[in-house]
């Protein structure tokens, strides 16, 4: 605004002059006209008009020029700085969607190795406790076979040990059909008996006792009941119908008996 009223003014003060410089050549051509002699001074005069219009033209012209270019350089430098403004905003736009593309990167390797991690402990955890239902599975069948070893050598052991009875019984069965002498049939039976009993004390079988005693339902088994002329032997074992053993205090048959009333 302040350019276009500094060229209008110019405009304004440069036809002021233009018109003072009419002016006054119309008035030296009309003093040469009413003074003949004076041609050569009317001539200088109209020379130097020229001159000022042509000086007042070109500065016209000039400034012009001046305000155009001034002009010019300044659209160059709006469009410049658009221009500018318009890269820098793609530059951040284009930023922002590659800082998006490696928060979906990092998010998915994340999420990928996590997934990653929990296959991993599940495959560890299976792992685990399939060896562990085998070795279970592995000592199960070893105890059962050594408990059944251990059966059989048990009863392999009780059985070697009674053979020798047995043997002794044999014996004293052949020797009653040719025997002339009880007594000595009674005395072989008796020690066949005795070396019977010490084998089960050595096992740790020990015979209940009943005879004479209160009724103990842990270990006797009463049978019947029948009356006696003693007050002292009521509500006691009055006669064993079948004896009672302990394998180290555990009992393994009870006792039959006879309870007096």
């Amino acid at each position: 605004n302040d350019q276009g009223m500094n060229r209008e003014t110019m405009k304004a003060e440069e036809k002021q002059m233009a018109s003072e410089m009419e002016e006054s050549a119309d008035k030296e051509k009309s003093t040469m006209q009413r003074n003949p002699t004076g041609e050569e001074g009317a001539a200088a005069t109209g020379e130097e008009a020229t001159g000022e219009k042509k000086s007042a033209a070109t500065g016209e012209e000039a400034t012009g020029e001046e305000d155009t270019a001034q002009g010019s350089r300044n659209g160059q430098y709006k469009q410049e700085s658009s221009d500018e403004a318009a890269a820098a905003k793609d530059r951040q736009e284009e930023q922002g969607e590659e800082d998006d593309e490696n928060d979906d990167e990092e998010m998915q390797t994340e999420k990928l190795s996590k997934e990653q991690e929990l296959e991993e402990k599940v495959a560890a955890l299976q792992d685990k406790y399939l060896r562990l239902t085998a070795e279970y599975d592995n000592y199960r069948k070893r105890t059962l076979r050594e408990k059944m070893e251990l059966q059989e050598g048990v009863r392999e052991e009780v059985f070697v040990n009674i053979l020798p009875v047995v043997d002794d019984l044999e014996r004293a069965m052949e020797s009653v059909s040719q025997a002339k002498d009880i007594n000595a049939v009674k005395t072989g039976m008796e020690l066949i008996h005795t070396k019977f009993t010490r084998y089960l004390a050595q096992q740790g079988v020990k015979e209940v006792e009943a005879m004479g005693m209160e009724l103990n339902t842990d270990q006797h088994e009463a049978i019947t009941k029948i009356p006696v002329d003693s007050k002292k032997k009521k509500g006691k074992i009055v006669d064993v119908v079948e004896k009672g053993y302990l394998l180290k205090d555990k009992v393994i048959r009870f006792a039959k008996v006879i309870i007096g009333e």
